[in-house]
């Protein structure tokens, strides 16, 4: 199972390149509409490396797909490049594999200005992608539909160009219901699309990895790699502590590294790190306590893995085990979470089919 690193971005923090909004600008422009919500100057789109917040983002998609037709975003997720992405781009280009591609992915996404988490687990000839928290639920449908058609579209059209080769998915799993446009899923995905799912997951044969990339490397790889990691730290310097212990614990579970192996990857002291963390009010079990609540309700929450499937990830010797420390974090059964994602999933599909009828209406 590959990890990916845990930091999230603040709503104000300026994260976000503006090549994003500058390729949206040309999509919809191409289709006869124009970028709206936008309150900075036309000029910032010819500088590559000026960032703008994931709150100028989202109030810049909110009035721009407004009134434009649905599926824009398999259309925007064929129009981003890697060419464009920078130090990450090129490491991505100079690997050897698309599984050296997707390790650099993961470990480098925040460098993206991608917050979300994903992780590759190998099914006997499939390989399994599975995506958390690509945008928060309440995100109005239209914005979800966007994200999630960009982050598809985006993956086959860049698996194709760094190998030649099609990225053909066996299945798609989305967390929403079916769409006015599900055709256009049919057309640009071409394969089985599961609605109303856990979560966002995609599968397709473990082989695929194995596909050579053209643009390889190693020289050059080795010193994206290197830059890409002095760029990481610069980044992380701009979170917590407690972030940045846990993003380490988000690599490494279930065999939790040792406070003083956590202190030497944050190039500081055990003591200096534990004084860091009492000024914070926690400690590192806190922490570690804290990081498996969170991944427990997430995985009970976002997959249909079972309460020992659960357990064994997050190193619980058994599933009694598993629920007495839940019960001890939480005051609840983990049953009580499967049943509240029951119930919410009615919910958001009473919303959901209420929206698309009025969006028809």
């Amino acid at each position: 199972m590959q990890k990916s690193t845990d930091f999230h971005f603040g709503i104000d923090d300026k994260v976000v390149g503006i090549l994003y909004l500058s390729v949206l600008k040309n999509v919809l422009e191409a289709d006869g509409f124009e970028l709206r919500g936008y309150s900075g100057s036309l000029s910032d789109f010819n500088d590559y490396r000026k960032r703008v917040s994931p709150k100028t983002l989202y109030n810049t998609l909110t009035q721009s797909l407004a009134g434009v037709p649905d599926g824009i975003g398999f259309k925007f997720g064929k129009q981003l490049n890697l060419v464009a992405a920078d130090t990450v781009g090129q490491l991505i280009m100079s690997s050897a594999t698309l599984l050296q591609a997707l390790k650099s992915v993961q470990y480098y996404h925040l460098l993206l200005s991608i917050s979300l988490n994903f992780e590759s687990e190998i099914k006997g000839s499939d390989a399994v992608v599975r995506f958390d928290r690509l945008y928060h639920r309440k995100l109005p449908l239209t914005l979800q539909w966007f994200a999630t058609e960009s982050l598809l579209s985006c993956c086959q059209h860049q698996a194709r160009w760094l190998t030649g080769e099609s990225l053909t998915f066996q299945r798609v799993c989305l967390p929403y219901s079916r769409p006015a446009h599900s055709e256009l899923y049919d057309v640009n995905l071409k394969c089985d699309v599961e609605f109303e799912a856990p979560c966002h997951e995609v599968s397709f044969q473990k082989d695929v990895l194995d596909l050579p990339i053209l643009t390889a490397n190693e020289q050059v790889r080795v010193i994206k790699s290197q830059h890409c990691e002095a760029a990481l730290k610069r980044w992380e310097r701009r979170f917590s502590i407690n972030a940045r212990v846990n993003t380490i614990l988000a690599k490494t579970y279930p065999n939790f590294p040792t406070l003083e192996v956590i202190a030497q990857q944050l190039h500081t002291s055990r003591s200096c790190l534990y004084r860091k963390l009492q000024m914070n009010q926690t400690s590192y079990q806190c922490l570690i306590n804290e990081f498996k609540k969170n991944k427990s309700i997430c995985l009970l929450r976002g997959t249909l893995l079972t309460i020992n499937e659960i357990a064994e990830k997050l190193g619980f010797s058994d599933a009694s085990s598993f629920r007495r420390a839940f019960k001890s974090w939480t005051g609840v059964q983990p049953s009580s979470i499967r049943e509240e994602r029951r119930n919410n999933r009615t919910r958001l599909f009473v919303e959901n089919e209420q929206t698309i009828k009025s969006m028809q209406g």
